[in-house]
């Protein structure tokens, strides 16, 4: 399993419910911007043969929940399962050749690097949209 996490830290006892509802939002949104910029660069970059491995870049949420894949290709433990604390968000994927595929071509990390700007962009808009 290859796996990228997003952690914000502060303390509970000087945080009210709406900002932590808020910091969640913006942390899920943000995973989101990821999640969807890692996609694109398998796709362009033409890393998709049977589309499993795109299919398998998933975000979990705060909730427990997974999130993805969804896809027809993927298989059921190709995507990440953990469950996060709400204020902690992951992504990544479990199909077997995932860390070879990373440290060959970097695309977690490079999908990151591209959508850093964006993400920051949109985890504060709605973060102030939801306070």
């Amino acid at each position: 399993m290859i796996l990228a996490s997003i952690k914000v830290n502060y303390d509970l006892r000087k945080i009210t419910a709406k900002h932590e509802s808020a910091v969640t939002k913006g942390l899920e949104m943000s995973m989101f911007v990821w999640e969807t910029g890692t996609k694109i660069l398998i796709t362009t970059e033409n890393h998709v043969i049977t589309g499993r491995y795109r299919a398998s870049v998933n975000r979990n949420r705060s909730d427990g929940m997974p999130h993805g894949p969804t896809s027809s290709f993927s298989k059921s433990g190709d995507g990440i399962h953990e469950k996060r604390s709400y204020k902690e968000f992951s992504g990544g994927s479990n199909v077997e050749y995932a860390l070879s595929l990373e440290k060959r071509f970097g695309l977690f990390a490079r999908g990151l690097d591209a959508e850093r700007e964006r993400m920051l962009r949109l985890f504060t808009q709605t973060y102030v949209k939801n306070i």
